[in-house]
């Protein structure tokens, strides 16, 4: 490793201010030509978590200045940044302040304008589960299923092992249950 990396490295490790952080590793990606994955490894941190602190550089001032004033955590800096139009991270903001939100709520505020969908409502129940996968279970008992359930999305994965005949078999079997 090149030896002006490694100062820089260095410098990252020990620096706490979130900004001075970002700062370094935008000069190791722009000056240095490093790639986010190599910086990460480097770092010995996530490539997201790279890309997160680098986010941070795009916030205007005023969310600066509150994060700097300990208005709003870091953790709300990280998840402001994912906002691109600067007007609706100033507005998200000052909504943050007036209702005084909790990082769980400012990141149901942001995924629900990145996603355009309400993240309310409760998980699916274990039981519930258990009975859909009992139903295609009875279909074959050798089916793979997985799901899948976020705040803003919901995915059933069904595979089928096997050759052509038999996973045309099961997958009919499956259509006859939905289509009477």
């Amino acid at each position: 490793m090149n030896e002006d990396v490694e100062v820089i490295i260095n410098k990252i490790k020990n620096e706490n201010n979130v900004f001075e952080k970002a700062s370094l590793i935008l000069a190791l990606k722009n000056d240095k030509s490093l790639r986010i994955v190599d910086i990460s490894r480097l770092l010995s941190e996530s490539p997201s978590k790279i890309c997160q602190l680098l986010r941070v550089l795009r916030l205007p001032d005023i969310v600066i200045e509150g994060y700097l004033s300990k208005t709003i955590s870091i953790t709300h800096l990280i998840i402001l940044s994912r906002i691109k139009n600067e007007n609706t991270l100033i507005h998200i903001y000052e909504k943050i302040l007036t209702n005084d939100l909790s990082t769980m709520q400012t990141e149901d505020l942001v995924r629900q304008h990145i996603y355009k969908i309400d993240p309310k409502g409760e998980k699916l129940s274990t039981e519930v589960r258990q009975n859909i996968i009992d139903l295609f279970k009875k279909v074959d008992p050798y089916l793979e299923i997985e799901f899948i359930q976020t705040r803003v999305r919901a995915k059933i994965i069904i595979q089928v092992r096997g050759n052509l005949d038999k996973t045309t078999q099961v997958l009919k079997k499956i259509n006859d249950l939905f289509v009477r």
